[in-house]
Parts: C-alpha cells; sequence; structure tokens
C-alpha cells in the first residue's frame, strides 16, 4: 500500500469544529514562562505544593529537582532529583574567572581566557544551574554576597564550550560560537533586586542571520530592554509574557551546601538567588540544541562589558538515527519495498527529518538477482516524516540486503548515522526471495 492509500479524509461538516479546536488549543497553551505549569520562577529554590490554582506560577518543578539527590547530607529540605527535565545542569563554582582583554560576550570565545582567582564578593557565584522542558529553558545562581547591584549573564551555547584546564590550551576555551547561540543579560538594580532581562542571538561577522538590532556587528537583540522590568514575581507580568527573571525577595531556604558571607549557612540572604526563564517558540529557536551553558557575572549592563566569575558544562545531548524495514520473505520477481526513516532528538524530542537524501545500498547474496530497483523516493529527499522508500525485486531466489545511511545537520553540527544496529539505529533490512511450488500426488476428489 502507497503513502497515498493510506492517507485518511475528514467529512467537510467536520472543518469548522476541528478549525475551532485548533484555536482553542492553540490559545490554551500560550502561556508565559512563569505560569506554564512546568517550572516554579517563584523567587526560592524549593517545590511547593500545587495550590490548586490552574497554571499558577508555583506549579511544577523547581530547583531541589535538578541539583543532586541528598544534598546536602542532614538538611531539613535538601535536594530530592527526580527532574522530569529533558536536559538539566548543576554545578558548584570551581573557583575559575574570566580574565583577558577579550574576554567579552561580543567576541567569539576563540578568544577567551580564563584562570583560577577571585573577583568582588558580590560577582561571586556559588552554583549555577539550567533546565529545558519542551521548549522552555530555565536559568539561575546564586552568588556569594548582596552587596550591590548585579549584571549576570547566561550563555546557551550549540557546540561544547568550556574551559581547557591542562594541556597545551590550558587558559583557554574550547568550541566556537555557531550563529543561533542564544545570551540572556539580567541586570538587578536597585541593590540588586529589580530585575530587566535581555535576550540575544550571536550572529558572527558574515553569519546569516541579519536584524536591524545587530549589536557591535556580533549580536542580534531579540528581545527586551536595558529598561523594561520584567520581574516573574512582578503583578503586572503578562500571563503570556516568554521571558522573565526574578531573585529572592527576603531569607530563604538553600536545598544545597550554600555559605554566604554574611548570614547562617544554608540560607541566601535577599538578593543572592537568581532564576528566569525564556520561550525558545517566541524566539523561533525551539529547534535549537544547546550542547552547553556558561553563567556569568559581568562589570555592567553593556555588552562589551568585561567578564568576571562563571561557572560552565554540559547541557542537552542531541543526535539522530536512521532505521530500514522492509524484511520479509516474498516469491521472485514480486516487488519489495524498503522504508527508511531519519529523525533527530532535539531536547528529548525525536522527529522525523524533512529532506535529506539517504544513502540505500542494496547487496544480493545466495543467488539473488537485484532488478528493476528504484531509489526516486530517497533520491528525492525524505518527506516530513523523515520517510522515504525503495521498491526492487529479484528474478531468482536469494537473499537482498539494504544498508541506509545519511548525515542529518541539527544546529550547525553533522550527525553522521547508518543502519548498523547501534546508538539507536536500526541493523540492515533483510529480504529473501523464495522460488519454490508444492506438488499434491496423487490427485483424487478429496
Amino acid at each position: 500500500m502507497t503513502r497515498e492509500q493510506v492517507k485518511r479524509t475528514i467529512p467537510r461538516k467536520w472543518g469548522p469544529i476541528l478549525a475551532l479546536v485548533a484555536i482553542l488549543v492553540v490559545v490554551g497553551t500560550a502561556l508565559a514562562v512563569h505560569n506554564d505549569g512546568y517550572f516554579e520562577l517563584d523567587g526560592n529554590a524549593t517545590s511547593i505544593a500545587d495550590d490548586g490554582a490552574p497554571f499558577g506560577f508555583n506549579d511544577g518543578e523547581d530547583w531541589d529537582k535538578i541539583c543532586p539527590a541528598g544534598e546536602p547530607a542532614g538538611a531539613a529540605a535538601p535536594c530530592t532529583g527526580g527532574s522530569a527535565a529533558i536536559a538539566k545542569f548543576f554545578k558548584t563554582d570551581d573557583n575559575r574567572i574570566f580574565t583577558g582583554g577579550s574576554t567579552k560576550d561580543d567576541l567569539d570565545v576563540t578568544g577567551w581566557l580564563h584562570t583560577t582567582g577571585s573577583v568582588p564578593d558580590k560577582d561571586e557565584l556559588l552554583h549555577g544551574f539550567a533546565a529545558r522542558y519542551g521548549d522552555h529553558v530555565y536559568f539561575g545562581a546564586d552568588r556569594f554576597a548582596n552587596s550591590g547591584d548585579a549584571q549576570m549573564g547566561v550563555w546557551f551555547f550549540q557546540s561544547a564550550v568550556g574551559p581547557i584546564t591542562s594541556g597545551a590550551n590550558a587558559g583557554k576555551f574550547s568550541g566556537s560560537h555557531r550563529d543561533g547561540d542564544i545570551l540572556v543579560l539580567s541586570d538587578f538594580t536597585r541593590g540588586g533586586t529589580q530585575p530587566t532581562i535581555r535576550v540575544f542571538r550571536w550572529n558572527g561577522p558574515g553569519g546569516s542571520i541579519t536584524t536591524p538590532a545587530t549589536i557591535n556587528g556580533t549580536l542580534d537583540l531579540l528581545a527586551g530592554t536595558a529598561t523594561d522590568i520584567r520581574d516573574c514575581q512582578g503583578a503586572t507580568l503578562s500571563s503570556t509574557d516568554p521571558f522573565c527573571a526574578t531573585v529572592n525577595t527576603g531569607v530563604i531556604a538553600s536545598p544545597w551546601a550554600f555559605v554566604p558571607k554574611s548570614g547562617p549557612a544554608g540560607s541566601f540572604q535577599k538578593g543572592e538567588f537568581y532564576e528566569g526563564g525564556i520561550d525558545l517558540a517566541f524566539l523561533n529557536l525551539q529547534d535549537e540544541c544547546f550542547s552547553s551553558v556558561i553563567l556569568e557575572t559581568r562589570s555592567s549592563t553593556s555588552v562589551d562589558a568585561v567578564l568576571k566569575d562563571f561557572v560552565a558544562g554540559a547541557f542537552e545531548s542531541c543526535g539522530a538515527n536512521i532505521s530500514i524495514a522492509g524484511t520479509a520473505t516474498n516469491e521472485v520477481n514480486a516487488p519489495h519495498t524498503f522504508t527508511v526513516t531519519v529523525s533527530k532528538t532535539i531536547g528529548g524530542t525525536q522527529t522525523g527529518v524533512l529532506g535529506v537524501v539517504p544513502t540505500v545500498t542494496l547487496t544480493s547474496t545466495n543467488g539473488a538477482t537485484i532488478t528493476n530497483a528504484n531509489t526516486s523516493d530517497c533520491d528525492d529527499g525524505t518527506d516530513a516524516s523523515g520517510v522515504c522508500l525503495v521498491t526492487f525485486t529479484s528474478t531468482t531466489a536469494g537473499v537482498v540486503t539494504g544498508h541506509a545511511s545519511a548525515n542529518v545537520v541539527i544546529s550547525g553540527t553533522t550527525f553522521p548515522v547508518q543502519t548498523d544496529g547501534q546508538a539507536g539505529n536500526s541493523g540492515d533490512a533483510i529480504k529473501t526471495f523464495v522460488d519454490a511450488r508444492i506438488g499434491l500426488s496423487p490427485l483424487t476428489d478429496t
């Protein structure tokens, strides 16, 4: 049966009803990052029991599910783990700081430098964390002291960016920028309690992404301003707001080991805990795969401010797979079809890849003679489901093996895949052709 034959039709009378349902679904799911039910952007790090209100700002998970379970030992409310996030990151600062005049957000990380040392107490990060749920990403950090305004930055990189700590390149950073990397700048004024937030996209010199708001030739301003107050706990925040940030407004407990400059251990003093979130779909970035994340403190609100402290690590794991199916036994000269499916995984969600042209190799053994092979469907590329078809037959009995391979590009990274039975790929498909007759003797009425 062809793909056209398996299509289903919908009676015309259902058209208006289905259209209305589609509208209701879209409207019903257009929620802000602070009330989407995924995560609690409520100015603390501990999950709060559901208050029963639909999509409240304290519904969903919190950072106590992202940090390692059981930390710290003996605490009244330690980390629990068990997050449903499709990607998560939690790391304790290792006393590495930025250094060098080329270590700025508007310059490529290939020129960034780091060393061990210290920064002003209010810029000293002790932990950094991030999580992704579907097309929403959340991020946060805590700092050693709350003595003054704070400038925070979060980079989501498509390549594996991080500090190199040994070898000939020690003191430099691995990886490099790719067009589409995301920078979120959050500035906390009035003693570090009033947040503004801006979202930028990296657009390297000569890159393909252009907008009127490109800054210093490398950063496209996607949303927000330096004076736009977007407090996730603010009463005036829109119910569909796609990005916000906030800090703790009073002393709160820390689910992980935290020792501030002043005040009791295990407690964040006012303005020492920061968190925020953005809706990637709003920025048309829902298909990006972010392999690494860096949380940073900065000297000022300027995009070319000197960078100070940082916490860095791996974030998402993305990849691709391929399968070939159609293993069966048929009579010689009967046409057979191998179905090739190419998929990609981004943010924990697997989808078909459109337009990939896989290489399909048919190999005959045990006497099979391949005829009428037709790869035109796959030569034209996979459909929206990532599927293409290869048809063939054999005039003699034997076995035909189908092997498929392809290159899948995700966020600038090429993932070569083949039907080798490894890492989620299928094995080769095997088709057996037979030529046999069954005789009954003697022939009788019964």
